[in-house]
């Protein structure tokens, strides 16, 4: 039977309650039952969307990565340059880290359970998902490249993990709140960074010192 309006919005409810209930308590201590007085509902109710608990988590995450990479998608598509391209993805990447810090504790469980299961869903969903972004921002590097915005030496992909790992360990900083500030300095100055590594001499993907893209 096809999902109605009304279901699909049960359902929404459902998988926001459940994002409150896992940030609050963890993976472990979270039951269905908690996530069920979280919603408003019943117990059964959450059994009439997921089978599990485990199932339950693992649509949190593939929900919030879905969000995630349609609302980033249209940013690295379209006719702008590569700099334009990579410089909106980064400030993307920077107004969602709030979201993240809120959620800190769910992102850590779900990369946890990714480390820990390797074969099963969340593992591969995450296998899945790095794929495609990498897959992303390496065809936009490509196109840096081509265009003479970037240097043609570096190789893409790995290129585009190195990115991916330098958001990373930034957000997990900003999960455990060592004390790192993602302020616009703070932005600008990644920027550079990442710039800086990528451009070709004299080629037209640079920043000033500002922070701010010229082309």
């Amino acid at each position: 039977m096809a999902e109605t309006p009304e279901m699909a919005e049960r359902r929404k409810a459902i998988l926001a309650a459940a994002v409150r209930a896992f940030d609050a308590s963890g993976y472990a201590a979270t039951t269905m039952e908690s996530v069920a007085a979280e919603a408003g509902i019943s117990k059964g109710s959450i059994y009439n969307y997921f089978t599990s608990k485990h199932d339950l988590f693992q649509h949190v995450f593939s929900a919030t990565v879905t969000v995630a990479e349609a609302d980033a998608a249209p940013l690295l598509e379209g006719s702008g340059s590569a700099v334009e391209k990579l410089d909106k993805l980064l400030d993307f990447w920077s107004q969602r880290l709030g979201h993240h810090r809120r959620i800190g504790r769910l992102v850590l469980e779900c990369w946890a359970t990714a480390a820990r299961e390797q074969q099963g869903q969340v593992a591969e969903a995450y296998r899945l998902a790095y794929g495609r972004w990498r897959d992303r921002i390496a065809a936009v590097l490509a196109q840096g490249a081509a265009r003479g915005e970037f240097a043609r030496q570096f190789d893409g992909p790995l290129a585009a993990s190195l990115i991916l790992a330098i958001l990373d360990g930034i957000e997990i900083q900003c999960i455990l709140d060592v004390g790192i500030d993602i302020s616009d300095e703070f932005l600008a100055g990644l920027k550079r960074g990442i710039f800086a590594a990528l451009a070709a001499k004299g080629g037209s993907g640079a920043l000033d010192l500002g922070g701010a893209v010229t082309s």
